[in-house]
């Protein structure tokens, strides 16, 4: 009976994110399992993880995904670890984490700012995962500017 339930658990987190990975899923799995009872002839070498804990599953579930926007580039990195975007702007953190978001802007370009979930400003965005968010970073390209050499006669 434990697959039907595992199944029924999976389905509910897809609810909450359907970008999650199989190795997320199983990353959740494994680190929101109850131990089994003391006494049990259950171990995890035996019977796997723990026994399935649905209601930690989806709350680790919740994801803050970034965007990037604007006609500059730059990389948007996350503390705790898990967002370097870059590469990978959805993340997984859980309920009730503390995130931080970081923008670094490319040469040539700088950070003008966040919009969406609870983040605005050029500063550090600061998240609580309450539920799945999503934050846009715009990063735009700088003036140009021009050099004129000094010239000494």
């Amino acid at each position: 009976m434990a697959t039907p339930h595992v199944t029924g658990v999976i389905s509910l987190m897809f609810s909450v994110d359907p970008s999650l990975t199989p190795a997320q899923v199983l990353s959740i799995l494994q680190s929101t399992a109850r131990p089994f009872p003391s006494g049990s002839s259950c171990t995890t070498s035996i019977c796997g993880s723990g026994i399935v804990d649905a209601a930690k599953a989806v709350a680790a579930s919740f994801a803050l995904t970034v965007s990037k926007t604007g006609n500059g580039s730059g990389t948007v990195a996350s503390s705790p670890t898990g967002i370097n975007c870059g590469s990978i702007c959805s993340y997984p953190f859980g309920y009730d984490n503390p995130v931080t978001l970081t923008a670094i802007p490319s040469p040539q370009s700088i950070f003008t700012g966040w919009s969406g979930d609870g983040c605005s400003g050029t500063g550090t965005c600061n998240v609580t995962m309450s539920s799945s968010k999503s934050v846009t970073a715009n990063f735009n390209l700088a003036p140009y500017q021009t050099y004129f050499p000094l010239v000494e006669h």
